[in-house]
C-alpha cells in the first residue's frame, strides 16, 4: 500500500507546462565510452526535466527510429554510430517523412 500523504520536492516542485516542440540532439542516444552502441526510447541521456516530456511512447518510438537509420547509415558507410553527424540522420529521416524535423544547423 501507498502511503497516505503527498510527496514533495521532486517533480511536484517544477511548474506544469506544455514545451514548445522540440528535437531531441543526436548525441543523447550516443554513450560517450561505448562504441557501435545506440541508446533509445526511454534510455538516452537527459535531464531529469527533460526527461519527463521525452520519455512518453511517441517520442520513444520517434528515438528508436532514429537510432535505427543512424544503424543503417553507420553500416552502409562502414564506420561506427559515433562518427555520423546528426545533420546526416535529420536529412535520412527527413526523406522517410519521419518529421517534424527542425534543422538545428
Amino acid at each position: 500500500m501507498h502511503p497516505n500523504k503527498i510527496t514533495l520536492g521532486v517533480a511536484n516542485a517544477v511548474p506544469k507546462q506544455q514545451p514548445a516542440p522540440y528535437d531531441i540532439p543526436y548525441r543523447s542516444l550516443v554513450p560517450k565510452n561505448v562504441t557501435n552502441l545506440l541508446v533509445a526510447g526511454r534510455c538516452h541521456s537527459t535531464t531529469r526535466l527533460a526527461q519527463s516530456s521525452t520519455r512518453v511512447t511517441v517520442t520513444a518510438m520517434a528515438l528508436g527510429e532514429a537510432a535505427a537509420v543512424a544503424a543503417t547509415l553507420a553500416l552502409q558507410g562502414g564506420t561506427s554510430p559515433q562518427s555520423l553527424a546528426g545533420a546526416d540522420i535529420r536529412k535520412k529521416l527527413r526523406t522517410q517523412n519521419a518529421g517534424p524535423v527542425q534543422d538545428l544547423g
